[in-house]
């Protein structure tokens, strides 16, 4: 979570709003000096949210709901929604452009803009160093060129042209298995992977 904070203030995001499960409490995750600097700072604000289903009963709808609400709470508040989780790390490949702000710009001015969300799943896991400042896992991850593209993405969306927010694809990607287009008033841009990407980093 600490790497997942000081990653997202590199790249640019403005603020982080963390829907934690009641373990969270718990934990200890939420003791870290980095984590408890950036809850002073207002950086990141937490939501504790119960599981309202089962995992046999319907198994995104809970997780769909807690988007919601972050969604509506922040709607009018900032220009963009980032929807993903904090074993996520976005990844952008141009040297010369590290921050989101770039993507956002070039790719979704309006409506939606998708990334590559890609497994990092090397049969030895494992880092080759020490995590730096930027927090960026990616960078020392073993085998970090293994990457494999799932079939869905994570995207970024323009709040004032967005009615409804869904967990993974844009306007016109509708796969079988995963939530169904999101609702909004723009079509959806997909960045080549080539440029940026989404890392899962999930050991």
């Amino acid at each position: 979570l600490a790497h997942f904070l000081r990653q997202e203030k590199i790249i640019g995001v403005s603020h982080v709003h963390m829907t934690g499960d009641e373990t969270l409490m718990w934990s200890g995750a939420l003791d870290n000096t980095v984590v408890r600097q950036a809850i002073d700072e207002g950086f990141l604000s937490i939501t504790i949210w119960s599981k309202w289903f089962s995992m046999w009963q319907i198994f995104y709808h809970s997780q769909l709901l807690a988007y919601q609400d972050c969604l509506h709470r922040y709607q009018g508040v900032y220009d963009y929604v980032f929807a993903h989780d904090a074993d996520d790390f976005f990844v952008p490949l141009d040297q010369k452009h590290k921050s989101i702000d770039y993507y956002i710009r070039r790719y979704c001015p309006r409506g939606t803009c998708c990334f590559s969300w890609e497994e990092f799943n090397p049969p030895n896991s494992g880092l080759t160093g020490e995590i730096g400042e930027d927090g960026n896992i990616t960078d020392k991850i073993v085998a970090k060129h293994s990457r494999i593209p799932r079939a869905v993405y994570k995207c970024i969306h323009r709040t004032q042209d967005l009615f409804e927010i869904q967990i993974h694809g844009g306007s016109f990607w509708k796969q079988e298995g995963y939530m169904r287009a999101l609702k909004t008033c723009c079509s959806s841009t997909l960045v080549p992977r080539i440029e940026a990407y989404v890392a899962h980093v999930h050991y």
